[in-house]
C-alpha cells in the first residue's frame, strides 16, 4: 500500500517566520517549531505525532470541519493536509487557492497503512481496494 504522507500548507503573510515556510520545497517538523498550525481534531495518531515533533508550536485544533475551513480560508496560519484527502475529488473546493502545499519529510511523516479483511470477505472487497489503489496512484 502507499504511504500516507503528511504535508504542511503556508501561505505568503507578514508574518517573516510563515513567509519562510512558503518558499521552502520541503519541510521538516522542526521547521514548524514556534509556528501556530491549524489543524483538524481528531485525526488520531496526528496529534500525538505533533505533540512530540514539534512541541514548540501552537497547534490549534479544530473539532467541526466548517470551523476549521473558515479559518484555514480567512487566516494566513500553515495547516495541516494529508495525500489521503487528495482521494477525493471535492478536495480543496472550500480551500483557499493562494495556498501551497509543501510536504514534510520526516521518516514519521510518511505512514503506511494496511488493508485487513477476512479472507471470506476478499471478493467483496477486491474492487474497493483496486479503485483506492488507482486513485492514490493519481497522488503519488
Amino acid at each position: 500500500m502507499p504511504a500516507l504522507v503528511n504535508s504542511a500548507s503556508a501561505a505568503p503573510s507578514p508574518r517573516r517566520s510563515t513567509c519562510q515556510l512558503a518558499g521552502a520545497k520541503q519541510l521538516w517538523f522542526a521547521d514548524l517549531h514556534d509556528q501556530t498550525i491549524l489543524s483538524p481534531r481528531g485525526i488520531g495518531f496526528w496529534e500525538q505525532i505533533y505533540q512530540h515533533r514539534i512541541p514548540g508550536s501552537s497547534i490549534l485544533y479544530q473539532k467541526h470541519a466548517h470551523d476549521y475551513s473558515e479559518l484555514v480560508n480567512y487566516s494566513i496560519l500553515p495547516y495541516f493536509t494529508i495525500n489521503l484527502t487528495q482521494l477525493d475529488d471535492n478536495r480543496g473546493a472550500d480551500l483557499p487557492q493562494n495556498r501551497l502545499t509543501i510536504p514534510l519529510t520526516d521518516q514519521v511523516a510518511q505512514q503506511k497503512f494496511y488493508a485487513c479483511f477476512l479472507r471470506e470477505n476478499q471478493r467483496r472487497l477486491t474492487s474497493l481496494i483496486q479503485q483506492l489503489q488507482d486513485q492514490w496512484a493519481k497522488v503519488d
